[in-house]
């Protein structure tokens, strides 16, 4: 007698073989890898799913939204607040956020609702550490702002289950017009100041080399020089140039000194 048969003969255990196969089926969880579901019972938590098929108790059991376990990297816009020095601004950052596999437990049973949650939280922090910081170090030490961002972050949301893996700024904005014209200004005038420095020490360098080489040149290797100098002056046609050579000069100079002694005497 085949399976077709004998639930054609047995009404009630064919009842009670597509309810088996729907509590079966009920039963079945498909995870992806990258996810991980929390599973409670009576409201107690007693598993975690981890990626691929499982299967848990449908009628008793009941599993709850799935955490991601991938780094999750999202934007915040932060409304002008003060900073330190009472300059109102805005900005924009970039999270990054990771739940580890071990932590999900931590995102049901510690927060009611941990992605606004961190929203929220996140907020409020960069606002507390804009306060503390004046506009100057907001704007010369932003790799520095952010990593402090990122552990004050860290540090208030890790019994919640969650890993702030990085804080990026992604657009800083000043909302007085007036105060962002100073700020320019002065960024522009520092620029400028860099580079009259930086042009200064290098023609303090030529001058000391320069001065080098005037000591350990020779006097065949002035004559050198005074030869490169004269190639220089006549290379172009158009030169009206009148050349005196130095030994010349020097000579019209011995024979004036000796005609002013011969008048004298």
């Amino acid at each position: 007698m085949g399976v077709i048969d004998f639930v054609a003969e047995n009404p009630r255990a064919s009842i009670a073989l597509g309810v088996i196969f729907v509590y079966l089926v009920f039963g079945i969880v498909i995870v992806k890898e990258w996810e991980r579901v929390p599973v409670i019972r009576f409201g107690r938590y007693i598993r975690t799913l981890g990626g691929g098929l499982s299967w848990i108790e449908p009628i008793t059991s009941r599993r709850l939204v799935a955490r991601p376990v991938q780094d999750i990297v999202y934007s915040l816009a932060v409304p002008a607040v003060l900073t330190h020095d009472n300059v109102p601004v805005g900005l924009t950052i970039a999270v990054t956020r990771y739940i580890d596999a071990e932590d999900v437990r931590k995102t049901v049973a510690a927060v009611s609702d941990y992605r606004r949650a961190e929203e929220q939280r996140a907020l409020s922090t960069v606002a507390e550490l804009i306060g503390r910081r004046p506009i100057d170090y907001v704007f010369d030490e932003r790799v520095e702002f952010s990593e402090e961002i990122r552990s004050t972050l860290q540090e208030r949301v890790k019994t919640w289950g969650l890993t702030i893996r990085a804080v990026e700024l992604k657009d800083f904005q000043i909302a007085d017009e007036a105060i962002a014209r100073s700020v320019a200004m002065k960024a522009r005038a520092m620029k400028e100041a860099q580079a009259e420095l930086v042009r200064a020490e290098m023609q303090a360098e030529i001058v000391a080399r320069l001065n080098k080489a005037a000591k350990d040149l020779e006097p065949a290797g002035w004559r050198l020089k005074t030869l490169e100098v004269l190639v220089e002056l006549t290379r172009s046609a158009q030169n009206n140039t009148i050349l005196i050579p130095a030994n010349l000069a020097e000579f019209a100079d011995v024979l004036s000194g000796w005609r002013d002694t011969k008048s004298a005497a």
